[in-house]
């Protein structure tokens, strides 16, 4: 199997409008970081 290039995974839409890419990307580690911050303030708190 052939790894498909970045650019085949985005909708045709995006490479028109880059900027809901960005906001996409910028949604998915907003995400991220918010699960990971949830999870140190659990620990911070079940610490004390």
């Amino acid at each position: 199997m052939p790894k498909p290039a970045p650019t085949d995974l985005v909708p045709p839409q995006w490479k028109r409008n880059p900027v809901g890419l960005w906001v996409y990307i910028a949604a998915g580690v907003g995400m991220i970081l918010w699960s990971g911050l949830r999870i140190v303030l659990e620990r911070i708190g079940l610490r004390r």
